[in-house]
């Protein structure tokens, strides 16, 4: 046998033991180059009519021999799968594989026509080599011209297709951002104008709240100018937003009483705002039991609670009222987890809580079964009541520091002695001093009475 009979034997009996392992590709593909290439050699040798390429003085490998070892590396080779190498340098859409399937079999034939008229055209036609070699070179030269030329087409057909499919994409984005521009430019109209319209929705809450509150205070008795009234109202109100969480009604009870009420629903914004149309609507509901204030409350909380519940809503707030009786000289009060109204008395101007004897009921919303305590305390004539919201104290100073409600007793003390109007205004002023700003963080209402006279 041969002996490159035999190494054939050897890299093909490999190749397909290989093939049964669990990476075939790995090493099947390799081998089965290797027997097409020492097969390829030996038909070259035949070919080219040169021993010396299929065994010389040694044994040599037969024709037939070599093609089946030819074919059996190609065999190998494919059935290695394209994951293997060498197919899988020939295989895909990758310029480089599209270059190596034109090139590699153009020159290989190229290549061996030009051997072939070499080595076997002159003893053929007995021509002078001379002339053979210069035929050969026209002929290689026409060859390698051929190749490239169909390199050129091949190549240069998928340069022009990436360029169209390139200039196409681009186009297309064109087109593309010119349609998203145009579709930025709607969506910011429609925002301008939905916004717009919110904000137009907003400004009318704000005009209604405030129409809500109110524009002029009650006399006592009802039949008297306000120069003459019994009572005395003023009132300061500064939300924070369009539409406010704090509200107040002053309203007469009867002849010779006033009810005053102040409330603050937790957070901001319209919610807060539609809770405080909804207590303002319930006090009225309820009025027939205006003239106690801790009844009133526990209506009021009863019928927002279960209102709520309904709605699937968790909203609260806090509330304080307060009745104003002149024939008695008495404050009836209740409160509803609200910060306490100061009670200034004439003449030593000390600032006192109206808290009973008992402490503040729960905020309104929360528990629909809650019941509220009402509290009494005289008034004389000179003395003031001040409600108000927690968002006049709980402002901050450049540092942090807490503006308290102890502090706040402290200024209306300090201011007592002051004209109601002007005293009013130097708390809000203190207030403002305070945390170094023109506006305060929060809604802010206050809600200030001077009793003229009792009986």
């Amino acid at each position: 046998m041969a002996p490159m009979t035999a190494l054939n034997f050897v890299f093909v009996a490999t190749g397909l033991l290989a093939l049964t392992g669990t990476q075939p590709a790995k090493f099947a593909g390799p081998l089965g180059a290797l027997a097409t290439l020492i097969g390829a050699v030996v038909l070259v040798g035949y070919w080219y009519g040169t021993p010396l390429l299929y065994g010389g003085h040694t044994i040599p490998v037969a024709l037939s021999t070599a093609c089946g070892f030819f074919l059996s590396g190609i065999a190998l080779v494919t059935l290695a799968g394209s994951a293997g190498w060498p197919l899988r340098t020939f295989l895909g859409d990758s310029t480089r594989a599209v270059l190596l399937r034109a090139f590699v079999p153009l020159i290989t034939a190229a290549a061996l026509i030009n051997g072939w008229i070499n080595a076997r055209l002159p003893t053929r036609i007995h021509v002078n080599p001379a002339v053979t070699s210069a035929l050969c070179a026209v002929v290689f030269a026409a060859l390698i011209a051929l190749i490239i030329s169909q390199i050129s087409i091949l190549v240069g057909g998928r340069i022009d297709r990436a360029e169209a499919a390139r200039n196409l994409a681009q186009a297309e984005l064109l087109a593309l951002n010119a349609h998203l521009e145009t579709k930025v430019e709607e969506r910011t109209r429609e925002l301008r104008a939905k916004n717009q319209q919110m904000e137009e929705d907003l400004q009318m809450a704000r005009k209604l709240q405030i129409a809500l509150l109110p524009q002029k205070f009650p006399t006592v008795p009802a039949d008297v100018p306000a120069q003459d009234s019994a009572l005395r109202f003023l009132s300061l109100y500064f939300p924070t937003g369009d539409v406010s969480g704090d509200f107040f009604n002053v309203f007469p009870i009867g002849e010779k009483e006033v009810g005053i009420f102040i409330c603050d629903v937790m957070g901001h914004g319209v919610r807060s705002a539609l809770i405080t149309s909804m207590i303002r609507g319930l006090v009225e509901e309820h009025g027939q039991a205006a003239a106690d204030p801790g009844e009133l409350l526990t209506r009021v909380n009863r019928a927002l609670a279960i209102i709520l519940k309904q709605a699937d809503t968790t909203m609260f707030a806090t509330c304080f009222y307060v009745v104003a009786d002149v024939e008695r000289a008495q404050l009836r009060f209740a409160n509803a987890g609200h910060p306490s109204a100061l009670h200034i008395q004439h003449g030593n101007g000390a600032a006192q809580k109206l808290q009973g004897n008992g402490r503040p009921g729960p905020a309104m919303g929360l528990f629909p079964t809650a019941s509220y305590a009402t509290s009494s305390s005289p008034m004389k004539k000179g003395d003031r009541v001040m409600l108000f919201t927690d968002g006049l104290f709980e402002v901050e100073d450049a540092s942090g520091t807490l503006f308290t409600e102890e502090q706040l007793h402290t200024t209306v003390t300090r201011y007592a002695a002051l004209p109601a109007q002007e005293f009013f205004d130097r708390v809000i002023n203190h207030v403002r001093q305070f945390s170094e700003r023109k506006s305060f963080d929060d809604d802010v209402c206050v809600v200030g009475m001077e009793v003229q006279h009792t009986g």
